[in-house]
Formats: structure tokens, C-alpha cells, sequence
């Protein structure tokens, strides 16, 4: 299954303000979900709440960032929220 990660722009503006290892780490597990889906990833990245609704967390030195995640139709997923 192909994923596509998207973002409304107002969550763009809170990963650009984010220090940059933590950007950067939460750019990578983005990336890894495009690359392999969601399903590969584990504890403690990504966290199944319940129906579409997914936790990303990211740790890095500058501390810890989460986001809430819905997967939508054809295994695409959109950030709702950081």
C-alpha cells in the first residue's frame, strides 16, 4: 500500500518553528510512513487511539513533540493536529 503524508498549513508553521532535531527526527518518521506505512511503525513512535485516529510522538534533544493523525481512503493520512 502507497501512503501520502499531508498537512494543513498550520501545522507546517509548527514543524518550522520546532527545534531542529526534533524537525528533523518527526520529518524522518514522516518520511519512513511514506516509504512503508503506518502499520510498520511501532512503540514508541506510533500509537493506534482508535478507528483512523493514530499518535505520532517524537523524541529528540529538545524534547518531545505529538501528533494526532486520521488515516483517510486509499491509506493516505492527514496531520489534524501537533
Amino acid at each position: 500500500m502507497e501512503w501520502t503524508v499531508a498537512g494543513v498549513s498550520a501545522v507546517g508553521a509548527e514543524i518550522e518553528v520546532l527545534p531542529v532535531a526534533l524537525r528533523a527526527r518527526l520529518l524522518r518518521l514522516l518520511e519512513t510512513v511514506e516509504n512503508v506505512g503506518l502499520e510498520v511503525l511501532r512503540a514508541p513512535h506510533v500509537r493506534h487511539l482508535e478507528g483512523k485516529l493514530w499518535e505520532l510522538r517524537v523524541r529528540a534533544k529538545g524534547g518531545i513533540v505529538r501528533g494526532i493523525y486520521v488515516t483517510a481512503t486509499g491509506g493516505d493520512w492527514l496531520c489534524c493536529t501537533s
